[in-house]
């Protein structure tokens, strides 16, 4: 899966236009990673950290073989980087 690939998909977190009746999921999901960041890495390590000192407004998220993926929520924005 390509960078550009990985990082469209979690752009659907952040759409204006994502389906209604998808909406609701991925706000709760949303809302989950932004109130608890140290349940997707550790309280110590930087990517939680980001996340609290942006006040969820930043996530990002490590992944296999060194990519990251993220979010910068209220740009919009969504990236994936290696």
């Amino acid at each position: 899966v390509s960078l550009k690939s990985l990082a469209t998909a979690i752009n659907v977190f952040v759409q204006s236009g994502t389906l209604l009746e998808h909406r609701k999921a991925l706000s709760t999901i949303l809302t989950s990673l932004q109130r608890h960041p140290e349940f997707v890495s550790a309280k110590d390590d930087m990517l939680c950290r980001v996340a609290q000192v942006s006040d969820g407004k930043c996530l990002i998220k490590s992944g296999a073989d060194g990519v990251y993926t993220g979010l910068l929520i209220e740009k919009g924005y969504s990236f994936a980087v290696k």
